[in-house]
């Protein structure tokens, strides 16, 4: 059944001057997540809420309904700047079974949902609802122009983005402020990771001593990447081979050759005696043939390509936001 969470629901909030907190954003996650819940207008539980909820022009929430759980409840300024406070568990109250009932509702298990940052590979392409696709384009607020995904339900994963990976994995853009909260607020976009592409591999270490299976690179961060579809082999890196030949034979046979006569000439223009030349024949030896050894060789080419990836099937790589 429906519940709702204390002391929000129709409450004013106030910024730290005491003044209306105007169009501030209420996010409502399952408890102790990033994942973002559902809000609802009536207590049917049928009219979805705009997600993130936001306070009205004299600072109130709107009035809301939540199934039976345990939620979390952040609330920023319109911004994102500003965190005016961020409740990781808090129990929905309200009946939890039949109209009227009472009793407290069973609460989420934070370990059996998906969370910010968890990973989802599907043999599908196009988007999904509250995931981004993994391709190296960018997330951040409304007026972001990031090109994935610009919208504030983006916050969580920009944070997570921002505070576990490089500006080499996921770059900002502008480059990097002080915080991730900061870059949200200033609309810079954040790239998500680039796994276009690629398939998952473990760390050669995952928390343990590394175990050598992997020595390219940087194999015990997270997000390196390494390998190729083609792979080049050096000329230099080809064995030696040395071939040993023999011609074909042919036969009873002779060879021909030049021999110089006894007789000279003079040379009309030059005027030197040169003696006259005359084509000798050998004997014949047999049907015979002839052995040789070709100089050493390794592939005849500067170099050699092999593709070693393995069979695949492809997908999309999503993240959560």
């Amino acid at each position: 059944m429906a519940g709702t969470i204390f002391s929000l629901a129709l409450s004013q909030q106030m910024d730290s001057q005491g003044k209306p907190l105007l169009n501030a954003p209420l996010f409502v996650y399952a408890a102790n997540t990033s994942t973002p819940a559902d809000t609802y207008e009536d207590y049917g539980l049928e009219i979805v809420n705009p997600w993130p909820l936001r306070t009205d022009g004299a600072g109130r929430l709107p009035p809301f309904w939540v199934e039976d759980g345990a939620y979390r409840a952040r609330l920023t300024d319109e911004a994102g700047a500003v965190v005016y406070f961020d409740i990781p568990f808090v129990q929905a109250l309200g009946p939890s079974t039949g109209e009227g009932g009472g009793g407290g509702g069973g609460s989420v298990d934070a370990t059996a949902i998906f969370q910010t940052g968890d990973e989802l590979w599907l043999k599908r392409s196009g988007t999904r609802t509250g995931w981004v696709r993994q391709n190296a384009r960018t997330i951040g607020s409304a007026t972001s122009g990031a090109t994935e995904r610009a919208n504030a339900d983006t916050q969580p994963l920009y944070e997570y983005l921002w505070n576990n990976f490089s500006n080499t994995l996921c770059p900002v853009t502008g480059g990097r402020g002080v915080s991730a909260a900061s870059d949200f607020a200033a609309n810079k976009s954040i790239a998500t990771p680039d796994m276009r592409g690629y398939g998952p591999r473990g760390l050669d270490d995952m928390g343990s001593t590394p175990a050598g299976v992997i020595t390219a690179g940087t194999p015990t961060a997270a997000g390196s990447s390494g390998g190729s579809e083609k792979l080049t082999i050096p000329r230099s890196a080809l064995p030696n081979v040395t071939l040993t030949l023999t011609t074909d034979s042919s036969g009873n046979h002779t060879h021909s050759y030049l021999n110089a006569g006894g007789s000279s000439t003079t040379s009309s223009t030059g005027g030197n005696s040169v003696a006259d030349l005359t084509t000798g024949t050998t004997g014949a030896a047999g049907n015979h043939s002839h052995e040789g050894t070709t100089s050493s060789i390794n592939g005849g080419v500067t170099q050699t390509q092999i593709t070693p990836m393995d069979p695949y099937r492809l997908g999309t790589w999503y993240i959560k936001l």
